[in-house]
């Protein structure tokens, strides 16, 4: 039975013993906000390397977030948490309630009395001041993320915590690696920080003033300089880190994101259209620079101009406005009614079961060379035909290209994806099934979530004879 311990997970000091002492030597503590019974893409990185740890022999605490203050909770997630794994879970504080009602009271600045006050000028310094104070509060609240709430608390459970070997943090958010830097200056054992997404190099990170940047960037140096390894989930990422903290350039390794095929091998296949129809399918939101609107106008030539009739797609899952119009707009400008739907969020099982359903699943990458989006591995897990839309030269294009012919891939143009388009619906229509991939699923082989753990135990117990 998995063990839930919450605030009653204190262990005597005695029993703690030294970090090598040989059943000890395989102890391993996982800082991560996002763990089971989330169902963030962020979970599943930590959630599968826990599990085969712990088939590996591996001792795993997890250090994450009480479950009230999880919002996209999968319970079902939590059967998948190995036996004995012991989940202390934190409370996030929330610093913006009592700044809040700070805020709402007006700041009054006393006059120095050994000044003149003059009463044209207070009015203005007043509030410049106010606004200014108040705008690097909030700012200071938020950095280096709006989980920063997690900070104290977190820490405060090493009481609670049996000493690790070391410690593995996971983040995004930022604030798990400044916990776990705490946590190994508490110990003095190793520390492992795993990056799921780069910090001050995110391309959808947003802008910030300058004091808040030089201080992020302290904190992100400050971090380097701790961790006894750095791991990025991309090459391009890893080159970028190297290239931002050349001194930590040899501590830094690349363990990509990958799946489990036993996640997927029960579920089933769930299509709401004919098998006449070729199906494209994209899940999850919709936001920022990952802007469908090029992939639609291409379904529009697709259809109108080259008789790609039997083409539909779902978008299933939130969208923001773009170009200040809902994505519902454009489809009905467009004259796409009958061949674009857009489906509200459903339970993620659900989904999982319309993607096998599909002929095609949708993969918008564009606006970033580093990060690779996580659902790119779910879909190798599905082994469905993938179409995506990326940046050229990119990480997520170098996988793409390795994964064989049942794939397409094309960048961010709209003729180059009307062309690739039509070539994936003439592809589906000499095979009319619906899952069109064949052999080219031995091309993931090296994004099996086990030989991505092989890899991980490789740094966790260098980290440690590098602590001997």
């Amino acid at each position: 039975m998995r063990l839930n311990c919450g605030r009653f997970c204190f262990l005597p000091s005695g029993q703690v013993g030294s970090m090598f002492d040989g059943e000890n030597v395989k102890k391993l503590l996982v800082v991560a906000f996002r763990f089971a019974p989330s169902s963030s893409s962020g979970t599943f990185r930590s959630l599968g390397f826990v599990r085969h740890l712990v088939e590996k022999g591996w001792n795993v605490e997890v250090l994450s977030i009480h479950e009230r203050y999880i919002t996209d909770q999968d319970n079902n997630l939590l059967n998948k948490v190995p036996a004995g794994v012991c989940i202390v879970r934190a409370a996030v504080l929330d610093p913006f309630k009592l700044w809040e009602q700070i805020r709402r009271q007006p700041l009054v600045i006393r006059p120095n009395p050994g000044k003149s006050t003059d009463s044209k000028q207070s009015p203005i310094s007043q509030s410049e001041s106010s606004g200014t104070l108040k705008e690097k509060i909030t700012h200071f609240l938020k950095t280096p993320d709006n989980q920063i709430g997690w900070f104290f608390p977190a820490i405060l459970k090493f009481l609670k915590l049996s000493k690790p070997s070391l410690v593995y943090s996971s983040a995004p958010p930022f604030t798990g690696h400044l916990i776990a830097v705490v946590l190994k200056k508490i110990w003095c054992i190793p520390l492992v920080c795993d990056f799921r997404d780069p910090w001050l190099e995110n391309p959808f990170r947003s802008p910030r003033p300058g004091w808040v940047e030089r201080w992020e960037k302290r904190l992100e140096k400050w971090v380097y300089k701790n961790a006894t390894i750095i791991i990025a989930n991309t090459e391009p990422m890893a080159a970028a880190f190297k290239q931002s903290h050349p001194e930590a350039a040899s501590r830094i390794h690349v363990i990509t994101n990958g799946y489990d095929p036993g996640d997927f091998s029960a579920i089933g296949s769930l299509r709401d259209i004919p098998s006449d129809q070729c199906l494209f399918i994209h899940p999850g939101s919709l936001y920022g620079q990952r802007d469908p609107r090029p992939f639609l106008k291409a379904v529009k030539c697709a259809v109108f101009d080259h008789d790609c009739c039997q083409l539909k797609v779902q978008l299933i899952g939130p969208s923001e406005n773009f170009g200040g119009k809902t994505l519902a707009a454009d489809i009905n400008d467009m004259g796409l009614q009958d061949h674009v739907d857009m489906v509200e969020t459903i339970p993620h099982q659900q989904v999982l079961e319309r993607m096998k359903g599909a002929n095609f699943l949708l993969l918008f990458s564009q606006g970033t060379n580093m990060q690779v989006p996580a659902k790119l591995y779910e879909y190798m897990g599905l082994q469905k035909s993938i179409f995506s839309i990326t940046e050229p030269d990119s990480a997520t294009a170098q996988i793409m290209n390795s994964l064989g012919n049942q794939h397409f891939s094309t960048v961010n143009d709209v003729n180059q994806i009307t062309e690739m388009l039509v070539n994936a619906y003439n592809y589906w229509s000499d095979h009319q099934t619906a899952d069109v991939r064949d052999a080219a699923g031995d091309n993931t082989h090296a994004y099996l979530r086990l030989e991505l753990t092989n890899r991980l135990e490789e740094l966790l117990l260098s980290a440690i004879d590098g602590e001997k």
